[in-house]
Formats: structure tokens, C-alpha cells, sequence
């Protein structure tokens, strides 16, 4: 499983396309769809993290 420190990390980058600096040559308007797609995706990733860690804790019942 990945380390928080990481996942912050990697998100971070994942999001800074969408926020250019304003020192950019080229201006360019990213589309919110596609930053949604992005953040749900690290949303879905942690979820499901979240939910192995929960059945590996908790014991299963018959």
C-alpha cells in the first residue's frame, strides 16, 4: 500500500496542469471536467485502499 506522504505527492502533480502559472508562455483554460476525472480517480484509489485496510482489520464473520 502506498505511503500518504507519496499519494500527496503524486496528487499534487497530478493537479498543478490545471493550475498554470501565470509565467506560462502559452495561456490555456483547462477543462473542470477533466480535472473531476482526475480527482475522482485518486478518490476511487484511496477508497479502495481505505476498504482493504478495513477487511484486513476487521475479522469476517461466517
Amino acid at each position: 500500500m502506498g505511503n500518504f506522504q507519496q499519494d500527496l505527492e503524486v496528487f499534487l502533480y497530478s493537479i498543478g496542469y490545471f493550475f498554470p502559472m501565470p509565467t506560462t508562455e502559452k495561456y490555456y483554460e483547462p477543462e473542470e471536467e477533466k480535472l473531476e476525472i482526475v480527482i475522482d480517480w485518486f478518490i476511487q484509489q484511496w477508497h479502495h485502499q481505505e476498504s482493504i485496510k478495513t477487511n484486513q482489520i476487521l475479522p469476517k464473520h461466517k
